[in-house]
């Protein structure tokens, strides 16, 4: 805001400055209206802004400078404005990180509900499928006696619960709502992944070559060993 603030104070200095440096120099051509300053303030506007009415114009060679300084001038502040107010309206990095960290939890409770309303609708199907295997009778619920097998009974079940409509929405929500937090997961997760797993092998490679650098010692202890052993050997025949 202060940034802003200094852009628009510095814009005002800026263009009472051109308008009276306008003035003075347009004060030798007679009967023009540029020796107001009201006017040359309107043309300095007109020329920063780029709208160019045409209706004020200098006449002399330094006030037209004058003009082609202004429009120099309104380029860069208008660059520089527009940098401070994306600078203002972008995320920063804690800022996005806490939005990610929001919305990831904000996708899990929503997977969490539509996975509970999926077992929920499962059970209400299978218990469907219980009743409709029972004969009703005046006394209550009669079991007809099993003579399938275990298998044609697991497809008959499998039949019964996926031909349950408000079953099979409820999956198909789970399973887009799955998707778009993996979707959205991945881009995140995956620079840190990547990251953790190269740290992992810098370890790794470090390892190996602390293993490396003792086998070469060893290598060298038993030469020397070696040696002393044949320098012995020889000392005593």
């Amino acid at each position: 805001a202060n940034s802003l603030h200094m852009v628009t104070v510095l814009s005002v200095i800026l263009v009472s400055v051109f308008a009276y440096l306008m003035m003075v120099f347009e004060r030798p051509i007679d009967n023009s209206s540029l020796t107001d300053y009201a006017n040359c303030v309107w043309l300095i506007v007109i020329t920063m802004t780029t709208v160019g009415y045409g209706d004020q114009f200098p006449t002399t060679l330094l006030g037209r400078m004058v003009a082609v300084f202004a429009s120099i001038t309104a380029v860069i502040m208008l660059a520089i404005a527009v940098n401070l107010v994306v600078s203002k309206l972008t995320l920063s990095r804690a800022e996005t990180k806490v939005l990610e960290v929001m919305d990831t939890i904000q996708m899990r409770k929503e997977l969490k509900a539509k996975a509970a309303l999926v077992v929920t609708r499962w059970a209400k199907a299978y218990l469907q499928y219980q009743h409709s295997d029972m004969k009703v009778r005046p006394g209550g619920y009669l079991l007809i006696p099993e003579t399938r097998s275990q298998r044609k009974r697991n497809l008959d079940l499998r039949a019964a619960v996926y031909s349950s409509l408000p079953l099979l929405i409820a999956i198909e929500d789970f399973s887009q709502q799955a998707n778009v937090m993996w979707q959205n997961n991945v881009p995140s997760d995956l620079p840190e992944m990547v990251a953790h797993v190269t740290s992992v092998l810098e370890q790794h490679e470090t390892r190996i070559g602390h293993i490396t650098d003792l086998s070469n010692q060893v290598r060298l202890l038993l030469a020397e060993l070696q040696t002393l052993q044949e320098a012995k050997a020889g000392a005593s025949s």
